[in-house]
Order: C-alpha cells, then structure tokens, then sequence
C-alpha cells in the first residue's frame, strides 16, 4: 500500500468526503466548487493530485445510476439504499476508476477502496467492499472496459 501523504490517496480520501457529503443531496451535479473543496489546511502537511480529485468529483455524479446499477448487481441481496452510503460512496470510486480512469490499475483501485473502507467504514465495510469488487470483476470482468 502506498503511504497514507500520497498525493493520488489524498485525492481519494478528498474524493470520497466531498461525494458521500452530496450523496445526501437530491441532485445530480456537485453543489459547491472543487475549488474551494481543495483549500483545507492539511493539504500542506499531505499535497493531493487535484487533477485526479477534480476527475472523480466532477464526473461521478453524472454516472451514479451506472454506478449504482453495477453495485446493486455485485451485492443482490443488499439494496442499494440499504448498503452504508460511505461504502456506497467507496464503490463508486472504485468502480468509476475501473471503468473510466484507465491509467489506475485494478489492484490499486481495489487495494484503495479497501483502505478508504478501513478509514472511513464500518468493522464490515473493508470485506464488503473488497468481496463486492471482487464479484464485479470476476462477473463483468470490468477491470479494463
């Protein structure tokens, strides 16, 4: 795993407060601008890659019914509005990078979204999460689409 000060984990770790924030939102776009998103004080201590911050919060929103199709497909017995929305929120990280974001490798998409679950989720959310990716790859073989 890479160190916690990486700049494309800190975009993942930004990514995902700033998505599970408007997942409780009713609308289909970011309500506030990524700018003002990326000036938090810890950014020195721990530099992000704000290209990479700025592709998952922007483009996210736009695919969550895709996204949320191919989650509810990985876990049938769990309806979406069911699953946690942190781990909900981590998957369609995941799961957008996957599919769109092709210069991260599948390891590293799940290997983040298994840390991302450990630091934010639940006792059951790294598992969750990593057997739910686990199943998409394997089922829809989604790793490089």
């Amino acid at each position: 795993m890479k160190k916690k000060t990486d700049p494309r984990h800190q975009a993942r770790r930004r990514a995902l407060q700033t998505l599970f924030s408007w997942s409780f939102q009713n609308s289909e776009v970011l309500p506030v601008a990524t700018d003002s998103i990326l000036d938090y004080e810890d950014d020195i201590i721990a530099p992000i890659d704000e290209s990479l911050f700025t592709t998952l919060v922007h483009n996210i929103p736009g695919k969550t019914p895709t996204l949320n199709e191919i989650v509810e497909k990985s876990a049938p017995e769990w309806p979406i509005n069911q699953i946690a929305r942190i781990d909900v929120s981590i998957l369609r990280i995941a799961i957008y990078e996957l599919l769109y974001y092709k210069s991260t490798p599948t390891k590293v998409a799940i290997d983040e979204a298994v840390e991302l679950a450990k630091e934010y989720g639940g006792d059951t959310s790294p598992s969750f999460v990593n057997g739910a990716l686990g199943k998409i790859l394997e089922n829809d073989k989604l790793s490089r689409i």
